[in-house]
């Protein structure tokens, strides 16, 4: 598959999950985290196959290329924190205890999910209008 094409996709895919973000429910903070991590994984991707790199086959490979690559630090800095959240809720059978809805919202969602989104559209010079994620309900 072709750069171009796989860019993409992996557009259409970060979209996608950047939608299903504002329908989950405030009882379900683990699935925010972890779709806000999957909208995170695509929207990388979509800089990865600009910069003409082959596709990633692991999550390992794909953090070795953030942390050692001097363009993709600032997206290493946000990307980890999420990956290591998004891999704590999932098997974590009392998440909720220590991740709230509002904590999801804003520090996985509104930080570090939104800082990866505006450097990867600075760096790929993409004319996106990026709109904060619009939540259907409160934070709480």
């Amino acid at each position: 598959m072709d750069h171009k094409t796989r860019q993409q996709l992996h557009r259409e895919k970060w979209l996608h999950n950047r939608r299903f973000l504002q329908s989950i429910d405030n009882d379900y903070s683990d699935w925010i985290v972890t779709v806000a991590f999957y909208a995170a994984l695509h929207c990388f991707e979509i800089l990865s196959s600009f910069d003409k790199n082959r596709p990633h086959h692991s999550h390992a490979e794909r953090l070795k290329r953030l942390k050692t690559t001097r363009r993709y630090l600032n997206i290493h800095k946000h990307f980890r924190p999420l990956y290591d959240a998004a891999a704590a809720v999932r098997y974590d059978s009392d998440s909720s205890s220590w991740i709230t809805a509002e904590t999801a919202k804003k520090t996985f969602v509104g930080n570090h999910l939104h800082k990866i989104e505006q450097s990867v559209i600075k760096l790929t010079s993409l004319k996106f209008d990026l709109k904060p994620v619009e939540w259907k309900n409160s934070p709480n």
